[in-house]
């Protein structure tokens, strides 16, 4: 049986996003990627790199 959970180790936001039915996962550093992670199969999609600068604002880079 497939385990349902989901272990990201360092998460800058995690926000529904119901176009695609998942979530988007942002890593907490500079130059991160931004993945959409289905909540039905698990797999992971390549939504956009971002960048974080010093008063923490995200911001596309890609």
């Amino acid at each position: 049986m497939r385990s349902k959970s989901i272990l990201v180790v360092v998460i800058l936001f995690a926000v529904p996003h119901s176009a695609f039915a998942g979530y988007l996962y942002g890593a907490n550093a500079s130059n991160s990627t931004l993945y959409q992670i289905d909540s039905a199969d698990g797999s992971k999609v390549l939504v956009a790199n971002l960048g974080i600068d010093v008063r923490g604002l995200a911001y596309n880079i890609s």
